[in-house]
């Protein structure tokens, strides 16, 4: 009776477990630690009036596209129509 229940039990919190992995929501007492810490450190900050901004107010960076002038502006020279120097034969 009490074995049963016992295993039970541990079926329980095992499946519980697994749910929690599945959602990304599970975390080791490590991860636990590491995160109560940083929203302690985020909360000594604020109260030290020291701006932190949000992720959804961060402007993503545009990414670096390297070597698009050189193409520009070769593709400039080769659109460029012949020059006019005023004299009609």
């Amino acid at each position: 009776m009490e074995q049963e229940r016992k295993e039970k039990k541990k079926q329980k919190e095992k499946e519980k477990i697994k749910k929690k992995k599945e959602e990304g929501k599970f975390l080791t007492p490590a991860q636990k630690e590491q995160k109560r810490r940083a929203e302690m450190m985020l909360e000594a900050m604020k109260q030290q009036g020291i701006e932190i901004p949000s992720k959804d107010s961060v402007e993503p960076r545009k990414k670096v596209q390297y070597g698009k002038k050189k193409k520009n502006q070769q593709v400039e020279k080769k659109t460029e129509p012949p020059k006019e120097t005023g004299e009609e034969l």
